[in-house]
């Protein structure tokens, strides 16, 4: 009987895992897209804004110190992510705009 639930339990989250990868994989997409606009990869006064929407939209606020550090390290990785990826992105543009031409 416990291990049936706990198998349960372990299937919502294997499924609830799949959903947020995928949110996050789109998440890093929009952040490549978005390196074009900036001057610098780093924006701290919008990582502190992003944060802050993210804590208060929590319904559980004991999560609050939690989930601020998981973002710290979604926004350290996407820079990093940015970073080796944003000629590649320039290079598709490129590629794109030479096909249409």
């Amino acid at each position: 009987m416990i291990k049936r639930e706990l198998g349960k339990i372990r299937e919502r989250i294997d499924i609830t895992d799949a959903k947020i990868r995928l949110l996050l994989e789109k998440r890093f997409s929009l952040a490549l897209s978005a390196v074009r606009f900036k001057k610098n990869l780093r924006d701290l006064r919008r990582e502190k804004e992003i944060i802050r929407n993210c804590q208060r939209g929590l319904r559980n606020k004991v999560l609050k110190d939690c989930f601020k550090k998981i973002y710290i390290e979604i926004l350290r990785q996407s820079v990093v992510f940015q970073k080796k990826n944003a000629h590649k992105n320039k290079q598709r543009r490129v590629n794109k705009k030479e096909s249409i031409s």
